[in-house]
């Protein structure tokens, strides 16, 4: 199997940003043959020190990256997959946690079994998974190889996709070239909204 690199983006809140890369590191040992490099970009915080300050120490083999200035979901995630080396690149928002301990093993393993895939989604609020084309699913943790990924031109980060719309135009995009999404039996668990500052409630969750 070929290796993932993991980009996630992040602006701010960096005690969310340790909780996930605490549990992506965690699943090194069950993926020993698609865990690739974890790269994290930080969006322009203001935060005082930067993300390699506040977490290198504890965590020195993930490649830290900064923007240059404010740029947003889209701008982020494009940023930091000019970092990516490796065969398939994975955008991950900071606000998740992985259920499944083989989680990438399991991707790449669905990824791979129909030539027609070209991006997929982990699970997340116990969806039916599939794998011949299906609903567009956001795009909290979408796999795809990264050729592609540049070949399409990235994320769209200009007007109404800097922030939200780009993952559901990057999925029609594959698609119009005839080839399929899908949504892994790999499952996350996504913090809805924490990422963005907005913590729900035990109740919301």
């Amino acid at each position: 199997m070929s290796k993932v690199d993991i980009v996630i983006p992040c602006h701010e809140l960096y005690e969310i940003l340790g909780e996930c890369i605490e549990s992506v590191l965690e699943t090194k040992s069950h993926n020993p043959n698609t865990f690739g490099q974890v790269i994290l970009v930080d969006d322009d915080s203001s935060s005082e020190g930067t993300l390699e300050e506040y977490f290198s120490d504890k965590y020195p083999d993930v490649k830290y990256v900064r923007n240059p200035n404010r740029m947003y979901f889209s701008g982020t995630v494009n940023h930091g997959s000019d970092y990516v080396t490796s065969k398939y690149f994975m955008m991950l928002n900071s606000d998740t946690l992985i259920e499944t301990p083989n989680w990438l093993e399991v991707m790449v393993e669905e990824y791979n079994s129909d030539d027609k895939i070209k991006i997929i989604s982990a699970n997340f609020n116990n969806r039916k998974p599939y794998f011949s084309g299906g609903p567009f699913v956001c795009g909290v943790c979408l796999m795809m190889e990264i050729d592609l990924f540049r070949q399409i031109g990235k994320l769209k980060s200009d007007g109404k996709f800097i922030h939200w719309h780009s993952d559901k135009k990057l999925q029609n995009d594959v698609r119009r070239m005839g080839y399929l999404n899908a949504l892994s039996t790999a499952k996350i668990k996504h913090l809805g909204g924490r990422s963005r500052g907005y913590i729900p409630t035990e109740l919301e969750r």
